[in-house]
């Protein structure tokens, strides 16, 4: 007799160990850089605004 067995559940119990592949706590650069600025490990901006005035406006 065939038993149904449903798409949606997995059984687990010979399951190899699973292993990530990408190091979460070494990053590399090109992945940091593509990156949401929260997403990265430290949060940080992706650009900065540069604020420049000319000498006659300082005066």
């Amino acid at each position: 007799m065939l038993q149904k067995v449903d798409p949606h559940v997995v059984c687990v119990t010979d399951a190899a160990p699973l292993t990530l592949t990408v190091d979460l706590l070494n990053p590399s650069t090109t992945y940091e850089q593509r990156q949401h600025k929260l997403k990265h490990l430290v949060q940080s901006p992706n650009s900065y605004f540069m604020d420049v005035k000319c000498i006659t406006c300082l005066l």
